[in-house]
């Protein structure tokens, strides 16, 4: 399920009004300007942390079956799949109704998430680390007040200690 709540901005956060916001390092949210969607229920979380994890690459039928289900899909996978498919795009449209162009794609071979590093915490905490790391050390001060912002985007364990399947594992060691 799904859970849509009114809410303010986060705080050190600033979320667009046409801008979603997808909160990954702690429990799962989908933010605008005026709602927090929370994921719920472990199918929909494991879909929207895969997307999330595979960073705008296409995702096979197959992946997210295992991703899913593991080695043992239902009898009509591809069914039950697209529910729940269906199901984030109903969320993504009434968070997004501006939007253009749609985030979550359809192809012969999966799908693709749209979603830009500034969109997601976590893409947000490696930028800032990548930008730490690359920059001369003439300012520490300046290092560690962006650390300690980056690090301040942490509010729990990755995709809410949702375990998922090889990709999701991945995508977890790499960001904690």
């Amino acid at each position: 399920m799904l859970v849509s709540v009114r809410a303010n901005s986060p705080a050190g956060h600033d979320v667009g009004s046409e801008m979603t916001s997808f909160f990954v390092l702690g429990a799962m949210e989908m933010r605008n300007r005026n709602h927090v969607v929370r994921v719920s229920g472990t199918m929909k979380q494991t879909l929207v942390a895969a997307f999330i994890a595979a960073d705008n690459d296409l995702i096979t039928v197959d992946a997210l079956a295992e991703e899913l289900w593991g080695t043992t899909p239902p009898l009509k996978m591809e069914n039950a799949l697209q529910a729940q498919i269906s199901r984030i795009r109903r969320v993504l449209a009434a968070l997004e109704p501006d939007r253009r162009e749609p985030r979550l794609v359809t192809s012969v071979s999966g799908y693709r998430f749209s979603v830009a590093w500034t969109e997601v915490d976590a893409m947000s905490f490696l930028h800032t680390v990548d930008v730490i790391r690359s920059r001369p050390r003439a300012d520490p001060y300046r290092d560690i007040a962006d650390l300690r912002s980056a690090l301040s985007l942490w509010r729990g364990p990755v995709f809410g200690g949702l375990t998922g399947g090889p990709l999701c594992r991945t995508t977890v060691a790499r960001y904690d």
